[in-house]
């Protein structure tokens, strides 16, 4: 038994995987990216072993677009020409990635 329960149990993290999740929020637990939560109230489970692959900055450049939001703000401007609108809108950017 003791050969299946090895089978089915996560590689541990690498150094570099740990410094991943620590520098973009991540859970040691679920090894997700940009997360409110921590190992220890980790509302997901484990991962699936047959699926996991260890984790890149290209997985945090992944996560960083599926969470990031656009900011935008519109107002009304006036220079002896009227009243018109200007709108502004800003992408995040991931400091990891330089």
């Amino acid at each position: 038994m003791k050969g299946k329960e090895n089978a089915n149990k996560l590689p541990r993290l690498t150094d570099a995987e740990r410094s991943l999740l620590f520098d973009n929020e991540g859970c040691l637990k679920c090894r997700r990216f940009f997360v409110k939560h921590h190992a220890a109230d980790c509302p997901s489970d484990f991962l699936v072993t047959t699926t996991y692959k260890t984790l890149t900055i290209e997985d945090v450049n992944v996560a960083c677009h599926k969470t990031a939001s656009t900011i935008a703000t519109v107002a009304e401007s006036s220079r002896g020409l009227g009243n018109f609108p200007v709108a502004v809108i800003m992408l995040p950017i991931n400091d990891s990635a330089n």
